[in-house]
């Protein structure tokens, strides 16, 4: 007859161990932007005011609700930094794609809230990019739902320019 399955505290320590184990792996292979998160009060004196992911935040989306901070940039030009997950099967280029806040987002997890995701559609076409690296995308943002096949976007983004992800002095 065959014996019960059953779990004792020892199997569950040496799932929790391996599991924290390949957290902190991933984690440093990855990144999140290394904290950095611009507020639109930093955005004095440039041209193409940076958001942050925090700033995203400011849409509720269980009430649908604009933050005032957030919503002056509804139609304006801005940057927001972030990874790109691409939408066509080309894996060097891509005029459409998902900028999210953290490296494999939508593709090797579940994607993160829409208020987290910007559909971004490059406005002259194709651009070159590295899957594992951090770019700033700018374009004219717009509050607006977008569905994809790795998730809902809360933000659109006609994009006009991708630079490499460095903290401003």
């Amino acid at each position: 007859m065959p014996r019960p399955f059953r779990v004792n505290r020892f199997d569950l320590l040496v799932v929790a161990m391996v599991g924290a184990f390949l957290w902190s792996l991933f984690a440093s292979l990855g990144g999140d932007l290394g904290g950095y998160e611009p507020l639109p009060s930093d955005a004095e004196g440039t041209s193409t005011p940076p958001l942050g992911w925090k700033d995203l935040w400011l849409l509720d989306l269980e009430s649908g609700r604009v933050d005032p901070r957030l919503a002056k940039f509804d139609g304006q030009l801005v940057r927001v930094p972030g990874y790109i997950v691409p939408l066509e099967d080309f894996q060097a280029q891509t005029s459409r794609f998902l900028l999210v806040p953290y490296v494999g987002a939508c593709i090797h997890s579940p994607p993160p809230p829409p208020n987290q995701i910007v559909a971004v559609a490059m406005v002259d076409g194709p651009v070159d990019f590295e899957m594992w690296e951090a770019y700033w995308i700018s374009g004219r943002l717009s509050i607006e739902e977008t569905e994809s096949p790795y998730g809902s976007a809360a933000f659109h983004m006609q994009g006009v320019g991708i630079d490499p992800f460095e903290i401003p002095e």
